[in-house]
């Protein structure tokens, strides 16, 4: 949060950007960090991130070629000139202490060509998260899918905007039952169980038995049948906040479930019973199942009121000696 913002006025007519962000060299990283795209006529935003700042700037966006992403074509409306990029550089103090254990005092220059794998993958982990606090604060409206490092991104059709993602089952996939929309994509059942505040095994019970989260729903990992759902992706923030509104909800609705279910169960053991012994045909008739189980308890000190209403539900006998059935107040009276 520390991390100030530099600005630029697009394009950039000076060397101040390369000063900044280094040179694009072939097989020479740059620095790494997160940048932000910023509509000057609306204020829409597009936030980015990556190990080598110089070249994906040169080569998404500064360079001669676009693409079919939702920024490129709103450069390509309005031309570049109309945005402003700030830059917000990763500190060399914190990249040192990331790679501590693998070489100290390193120079953010010389990351990717000469740490290795292991040394890349920590300052890509810094670069995401970076990404991903800006999309948190800032919502940018050009990032279709609001997960730092996600592929999607492009202006195109459903058949053709996540054709790798909707039908890959490394993701695991959130839709909403009540409105058939994709509205959140995980990039794992860990990472959605975090999200969710449950368990994996718990996640992956739902998949496998396809039962509802909160009764609205679906988790699933895949493939996605584009011909039935439709996307409406959900910030992190947005998604929490939803889920939270389903969980209370869903709380109310079990609770008042139960509550009926509790009232009906009171109502029917506070009716009288008529209780028959059939090895000695005497019939007896108590105002409750709490005063019937009493006498039972006499002869059978076990008896309670569960296993008397499973008898009576299944219509066998208790201890083959007394069966038992409600009555009326009105008849008992």
């Amino acid at each position: 949060m520390n991390i100030k913002p530099v600005r630029f006025e697009l394009p950039v007519s000076d060397s101040s950007l390369k000063e900044l962000v280094g040179k694009n060299v072939h097989k020479t990283p740059g620095k790494p960090g997160a940048y932000m795209l910023i509509n000057q006529d609306n204020g829409f935003k597009y936030v980015g991130s990556s190990i080598s700042l110089a070249n994906r700037l040169s080569v998404g966006y500064l360079g001669p070629t676009l693409g079919k992403r939702v920024i490129d074509l709103a450069i390509k409306d309005v031309g570049l000139e109309r945005f402003y990029l700030e830059i917000y550089l990763i500190p060399e103090k914190l990249i040192n202490l990331t790679l501590a254990k693998e070489e100290s005092q390193v120079d953010s220059d010389r990351v990717a060509s000469e740490l290795g794998f292991v040394g890349q993958k920590k300052i890509t982990d810094l670069t995401l998260t970076l990404e991903q606090i800006l999309i948190l604060i800032h919502n940018p409206e050009y990032n279709v899918l609001k997960v730092a490092g996600s592929p999607a991104g492009n202006k195109r059709s459903l058949d053709t905007i996540l054709p790798s993602i909707l039908k890959n089952s490394k993701f695991t996939y959130l839709i909403n039952n009540e409105t058939n929309e994709v509205i959140y994509i995980a990039k794992s059942r860990t990472e959605l169980a975090k999200i969710l505040k449950t368990g994996v095994s718990n996640i992956s019970a739902y998949i496998r038995q396809k039962y509802l989260y909160l009764g609205r729903l679906t988790i699933t990992n895949g493939p996605i049948d584009e011909s039935v759902f439709t996307t409406n992706f959900m910030s992190l923030e947005e998604l929490l906040d939803f889920v939270d509104e389903k969980r209370t909800i869903r709380r109310k609705e079990v609770m008042s479930n139960v509550d009926s279910k509790r009232s009906a169960t009171v109502l029917k053991v506070s009716n009288p019973v008529e209780l028959t012994n059939v090895k000695t045909n005497e019939v007896f008739t108590f105002k409750s199942l709490v005063a019937t189980v009493e006498y039972v308890k006499k002869i059978y000190p076990k008896a309670s009121c569960g296993s008397f209403s499973v008898h009576a539900r299944k219509g066998t006998l208790y201890k083959n000696t007394f069966k038992f059935k409600y009555i009326s107040k009105e008849s008992h009276g």
